[in-house]
C-alpha cells in the first residue's frame, strides 16, 4: 500500500484499503470522518515506517550472514593451507599433532572408544636416492610415495607427511587394530616396491625409473599415551623393522630399469 505524501489527503477510500490490507476491523464509510481518517493515516505511517526499518534490518542481517559465511570459508581455506604439505598435498605435522590430540582427548572421555592405530612409513636409504638421482629425483620419489600411500589406504584414514624435507609419513587408521593396520601397511609397502617412480630429467632429457622401498612401524593408541609416547613407540617399532629393510638401490640396478627405452 502506497503511503500518501504529506500534502495528499488520506481519505475514506485509502482508510478502507488500509483496514482491509491489515485485516483490521472495518469502519462504516459514514463513520470515516476527517478526524478518523487522520488517525488511521497516522497509524498507517507508523506501520509503514516500521516495515521500512524491518526491511532495512533484514538487509543488514543478510549482509552480516553473508560476511560470516565468507569469513568462515576463508578461515577453512587458510587452515587447509596451514595444515597441508605443499609438495605432496598431504596433511602436515601440525595437522597430525592436532589429530593425535583429538584422539587422546576423546579416548580419555570414552573408555569404549574404538581402536586407533598409527603407522609410520620411512623411505629406505633416501639420502642415497637423493645423492644418486639428485634432489629433483628425490622429490619425485617423495611425491610418488605419498600418492602410493594415499591410494592404498582407506579414504577415512588420515595421511600426513611429517615434515618438509623429510621422508617420513604417518597414517592414522581409525577403528583399526594393530594386526589390521599392519596388513594395510604391508599392502602399501608391496605397492611401492613393485613399481619404480618416474622422474623426467631435463638435462639431459630422459625418463628415469627410480626404485624405492619403505619400512613401517605401527602402534595402537592406548589410554595412557601422549603424542610423545606415540612417536617414541612408532620409532622403536620402525627400528625393529629396519633390521630387515631392503638394500639401498645401486647404480647397476638403476641402469637396468633406469633410462627410458626398455621399461615404462
Amino acid at each position: 500500500m502506497r503511503q500518501p505524501r504529506d500534502d495528499e489527503e488520506f481519505g475514506p477510500q485509502a482508510a478502507m484499503e488500509f483496514l482491509r490490507r491489515y485485516k483490521l476491523p472495518r469502519i462504516p464509510a459514514d463513520e470515516l470522518t476527517p478526524k478518523v481518517c487522520a488517525a488511521i493515516s497516522k497509524l498507517a505511517q507508523q506501520i509503514h515506517d516500521a516495515e521500512t526499518q524491518l526491511h532495512g534490518s533484514q538487509e543488514l542481517l543478510d549482509k552480516v550472514r553473508d560476511e560470516l559465511v565468507d569469513s568462515e570459508r576463508q578461515r577453512h581455506e587458510q587452515k587447509a593451507l596451514v595444515d597441508t604439505d605443499p609438495m605432496t598435498g598431504l596433511k602436515n605435522r601440525r595437522a597430525f599433532d592436532e589429530a593425535l590430540q583429538g584422539i587422546l582427548s576423546r579416548r580419555t572421555r570414552n573408555d569404549e572408544y574404538p581402536p586407533v592405530t598409527v603407522v609410520l612409513f620411512d623411505i629406505d636409504n633416501f639420502k642415497a636416492i637423493n645423492s644418486m638421482y639428485s634432489h629433483a629425483g628425490g622429490d619425485a620419489v617423495i611425491r610418488g610415495v605419498a600418492d602410493a600411500i594415499k591410494g592404498s589406504v582407506r579414504k577415512s584414514d588420515f595421511v600426513a607427511r611429517l615434515s618438509e624435507g623429510a621422508d617420513e609419513y604417518a597414517v592414522v587408521m581409525y577403528s583399526t587394530s594393530t594386526a589390521k593396520a599392519e596388513r594395510s601397511a604391508e599392502k602399501v609397502r608391496d605397492a611401492i616396491a613393485a613399481k619404480p617412480f618416474i622422474y623426467k630429467s631435463k638435462s639431459p632429457p630422459q625418463t628415469i625409473h627410480i626404485p624405492a622401498t619403505v619400512t613401517y612401524g605401527s602402534h595402537q593408541i592406548t589410554a595412557d599415551d601422549t603424542p610423545e609416547s606415540i612417536i617414541h613407540a612408532l620409532s622403536e617399532d620402525m627400528l625393529r623393522h629396519k633390521a630387515h629393510r631392503h638394500p639401498a638401490p645401486s647404480r647397476d640396478a638403476s641402469a637396468k630399469d633406469g633410462v627410458d627405452g626398455n621399461r615404462r
